[in-house]
């Protein structure tokens, strides 16, 4: 299968995956172009309570901040080489997203405003090229309290051709990629 096809494929997973979630309205598909998993994708599912410093470590990241704003017609926010691709109707207002991603050796973000929560799964693609990855252990995304306790793991799709991991989340605050 070519780089390509195996990409195209992995973007319609995370759509079928968000549009599941979402209910039965569409969501557009130019928002949606994470990708889809091939057959050496996993589904991720790791223990909750596990403190982020336990995490594999990444290539260190530069501190970064990205803004845009938002409303209910959705769109993507680029942050890095990562993104959160919100759908049509999974906010009611006019708000400005901030992606904060920390410095440090662990493949993290924050985003601002915290609380602030969907009315439809948005998509949060998360870069983890450089990041030690087993080649039996799928990595995962964790939600974190403000001290990195995990409390909350969410299932998703890895997908290590494109090294990428790709899950739904409803609300804000932090959330990170934990092996």
């Amino acid at each position: 299968m070519s780089r390509s096809t195996s990409f195209s494929a992995f973007a319609l997973a995370l759509a079928c995956s968000i549009v599941t979630a979402c209910g039965s309205e569409s969501v557009p598909q130019n928002d949606l172009t994470a990708p889809h998993p091939t057959t050496a994708s996993r589904v991720a599912t790791p223990p909750r309570g596990k403190a982020i410093a336990s995490a594999t470590s990444c290539a260190t990241r530069i501190n970064s901040v990205n803004s845009g704003v938002f409303g209910p017609a959705g769109g993507t926010l680029t942050f890095g080489t990562s993104r959160l691709i919100i759908p049509g109707g999974a906010l009611r207002d006019t708000v400005t997203i901030t992606a904060t991603v920390p410095g440090g050796d662990v493949s993290r973000v924050e985003f601002q405003p915290h609380g602030l929560q969907f009315a439809k799964a948005a998509g949060l693609q998360l870069d983890t090229a450089g990041c030690s990855v087993d080649d039996q252990v799928a990595p995962n995304v964790v939600y974190l309290s403000e001290t990195g306790e995990i409390l909350e793991t969410i299932e998703a799709v890895y997908d290590p051709r494109w090294h990428t991991i790709a899950a739904t989340i409803w609300h804000f605050s932090g959330y990170a990629i934990a092996f």
